[in-house]
């Protein structure tokens, strides 16, 4: 590796990954491995579709990957920590799943407790990931200050 392919600070990879999918992984992730563990075996055909009740995916609404980011970047994109009340509401305004929305306290357990998982781990996720591109970026800025000036 040569000084131009080197670089300046370590970690610049950080800065590639997109932080809302990071997000929508780490909580659908989170989610499904306890929801997993709550549900038995031949309850959860479908079980990575926690969040839309079971559902299956068709056509009509999209993809699996697709739902998981609207969620994630709702939750991302809120001032203020999400509950999973919240979430399954908005996931019922997407059309995620087509239970009512005023319905969350009338779900399964393992389906709230999905909801409440999904929505702490996205963000804490996307929040540690922006916290380390901000540090990296001061990193930058402070080695491109100390830079020689070439004559």
């Amino acid at each position: 590796m040569n000084e131009e392919q080197t670089p300046i600070v370590e970690g610049q990879e950080l800065l590639e990954i997109d932080a809302v999918s990071l997000a929508a992984n780490v909580g659908h992730f989170s989610a499904m491995s306890l929801v997993g563990q709550l549900v038995e075996p031949d309850e959860g055909q479908e079980l990575e579709l926690y969040y839309r009740l079971y559902q299956p995916l068709d056509s009509e609404t999209g993809d699996q990957a697709d739902d998981l980011y609207r969620m994630a970047d709702y939750v991302v994109r809120r001032a203020d920590q999400v509950s999973g009340e919240q979430l399954y509401r908005k996931a019922a305004e997407m059309g995620l799943h087509e239970a009512e929305a005023e319905g969350y306290f009338e779900l399964p357990f393992e389906v709230r407790l999905g909801y409440r998982l999904f929505a702490k781990a996205a963000r804490e996720a996307f929040v540690e990931l922006d916290l380390e591109r901000r540090n990296l970026y001061a990193c930058m800025r402070r080695s491109e200050e100390r830079r020689p000036i070439p004559k």
